[in-house]
């Protein structure tokens, strides 16, 4: 009951003003309170952080949808302000759309309590469903599926997982700041950060949580072998990341099959190519970056893979699934990298 109290609240404030400011931005048009019709809330799941509301409301002969995140704890109202702010951020400094639009944020407090909820209202990103690696924790999981309320939980085919991976790595590094080192950290795919739409069997992907934005180092020379290095570094924590998940997004953590490993690296490329395309990075960079690669040993990959996972903050029993294939991952990597152009 607090829960959707505090959601009516937040919507109905001053005058509606959250929600036909969200309209305008999403339909282009100017709306008033008069114009809204029927609003509906629907509690559609439970995070870890924060518990999303999904709003329909019924204006111009549509139904739009938009998200609620509501945020009841003191860390998980940590959380929201931060993911907030950093996809606002991103959102501006960056001409994508990979994340959704958020709108504006506030707070709600109910007679006769003393917690007090923090809320943000964004776009909502229909028929987009969480998935996960499915299958048995002593393996590499090669079945990924799909949550999907309307057709239940669903295997994804081979090209589909390859294309998956490929888009995480797009998308991450397209955020990836070549200047400041600056880079979405705390992402996983166990959280759901990433969902996905499977129209006509085509992949799309989005991001849907930005916990931290901050610098990969700090106080270090923004020099053109310093930019390699970091850049390196960067793909290393990326190719590990990527293969992490829990089964059936609660059980143990799994990894992801080997083939995997080279739509990530391709993925890592497209992101810097579309980097080039909207001039954030020199047109020579990929290029630059592939050679480098190469020419690096292999010995050297895998004392930098060992010392990635070292830095690494995760738990117990996800560092030592990662150690577990680590040497298998650095082979893998290795003859990846060998295939590229």
């Amino acid at each position: 009951g607090d829960y959707f109290t505090a959601v009516h609240r937040f919507i109905e404030g001053e005058g509606f003003i959250a929600l036909t400011g969200a309209l305008r931005e999403s339909l282009g048009q100017s709306m008033t309170a008069a114009d809204l019709g029927t609003i509906r809330i629907y509690l559609e799941k439970h995070g870890h952080f924060y518990h999303p509301a999904r709003i329909t409301v019924a204006v111009v002969n549509r139904r739009p949808a938009f998200v609620v995140n509501v945020a009841v704890t003191k860390i998980g109202r940590s959380y929201l302000r931060a993911d907030f702010e950093n996809m606002r951020l991103l959102n501006d400094r960056f001409p994508y759309l990979f994340l959704p639009q958020v709108y504006c944020k506030g707070e709600a407090t109910l007679p006769g309590r003393s917690h007090r909820l923090e809320l943000f209202l964004g776009e909502w990103l229909e028929e987009y469903h969480e998935f996960h690696l499915s299958g048995e924790p002593a393996e590499m999981n090669s079945r990924l599926v799909v949550w999907d309320p309307a057709k239940g939980v669903h295997p994804l085919s081979k090209q589909q997982r390859v294309d998956i991976y490929r888009q995480i790595a797009l998308i991450m590094t397209a955020y990836y700041d070549l200047e400041t080192y600056e880079q979405i950290f705390s992402w996983h795919n166990a959280a759901g950060d990433f969902i996905v739409k499977t129209d006509g069997g085509q992949i799309d992907l989005r991001l849907i949580t930005v916990r931290k934005y901050a610098p990969l180092f700090l106080d270090v020379p923004n020099d053109a072998d310093t930019i390699l290095q970091a850049l390196l570094i960067f793909w290393l924590n990326l190719s590990i990341r990527l293969r992490l998940d829990r089964l059936d997004g609660v059980g143990e953590f799994g990894w992801a099959d080997d083939d995997m490993l080279e739509a990530a690296l391709y993925g890592f490329f497209d992101g810097l190519a579309l980097q080039v395309r909207f001039g954030r990075i020199p047109q020579e960079l990929p290029h630059m970056f592939a050679g480098y690669l190469k020419a690096l040993a292999s010995d050297d990959r895998e004392t930098l893979l060992e010392g990635v996972v070292g830095c690494m903050n995760c738990q117990p029993s996800e560092k030592a699934l990662i150690r577990k294939h680590l040497k298998r991952h650095g082979v893998k990597m290795t003859q990846a990298i060998d295939r590229l152009p």
